[in-house]
C-alpha cells in the first residue's frame, strides 16, 4: 500500500532528478550558449574593483549588482568559466524552491506542498533558462520576492515582532535595487499583511505550524 509519505518521497526524488537533468541539458546544449547579457556579467566580474563597485549593470540605470560579489566568489572558487559563472544561480534555484515550499506549507498539506515545489523546480521553461544563465538579477529578484512573501506571513502570524518587519524592509530595499520587478511581490505582500493584521487574522493553525518557523 502506498502511503502519503512514500508518495511524497517518490514525487520529490523523481522531480529532483528531472530538474537536474533539465538543467544539465540546458547547460550542455545550444540552449546553454552564453548570450551578451551573460558575457557582460563575466566581464563585470573580471573588472570588479578596477573603478570602484558598479551600482548597476554597465550602461544601464537598472539591474542592481548586489549579486555580483557572489558570482565573483564562485568564479574564484570554480574558475573563470561557464561553470563558475553559473553555480550561484543553480544554488539560488534550490533556495527558491525551498522558499516556495515554505510558503506552500502555510496553505497546503505536506503532499501538495511537495508537489507544488517540484513543479516550481522543473518549470516553467523560462524560469529554467533564466535560472541557468547568469544575468545578475532575475533569480535573485525571485528569491527576494519569495522572502518578502514569507516574511509577510510571519508578520501576520506573529504580529508585533519587529525583526520580521525590519527584514521585510531590508529585502524590499535590496530587491528594489536588484530589480524593479520585485514590486510584484512587495506591494501585494505588504497590502495583504497590513490588512490581515488590521483585521485580526488568527495565527496559522492546521498544517504543522511548528515546522514553519
Amino acid at each position: 500500500m502506498v502511503t502519503e509519505r512514500s508518495a511524497r518521497r517518490l514525487i520529490v526524488v523523481v522531480g529532483a532528478v528531472a530538474g537536474i537533468v533539465l538543467r544539465v541539458a540546458i547547460h550542455t546544449t545550444a540552449l546553454g550558449r552564453p548570450d551578451s547579457d551573460e558575457v557582460l556579467t563575466g566581464l563585470m566580474v573580471r573588472h570588479l574593483g578596477d573603478a570602484g563597485f558598479p551600482t548597476f549593470v554597465w550602461g544601464q540605470h537598472y539591474g542592481g549588482t548586489a549579486w555580483l560579489p557572489v558570482v565573483a566568489a564562485s568564479i574564484g572558487l570554480f574558475g573563470d568559466n561557464l561553470v563558475g559563472l553559473r553555480v550561484p544561480n543553480l544554488v539560488l534555484s534550490v533556495i527558491n524552491v525551498w522558499l516556495f515550499y515554505r510558503l506552500a506549507r502555510r496553505s497546503l498539506p505536506e503532499l501538495w506542498s511537495a508537489l507544488a515545489a517540484v513543479l516550481f523546480w522543473i518549470g516553467p521553461p523560462a524560469t529554467l533558462w533564466f535560472g541557468i544563465h547568469e544575468q545578475l538579477f532575475y533569480p535573485p529578484t525571485t528569491a527576494l520576492g519569495l522572502g518578502l512573501l514569507l516574511l509577510a506571513h510571519r508578520m501576520v502570524e506573529r504580529p508585533g515582532r519587529w525583526t520580521d518587519a525590519a527584514g521585510f524592509g531590508f529585502l524590499a530595499g535590496v530587491g528594489w535595487w536588484t530589480g524593479a520587478n520585485v514590486v510584484y511581490f512587495a506591494v501585494p505582500a505588504a497590502v495583504w499583511a497590513v490588512w490581515a493584521v488590521w483585521a485580526g487574522a488568527p495565527n496559522r493553525s492546521g498544517w504543522d505550524s511548528a515546522r514553519m518557523r
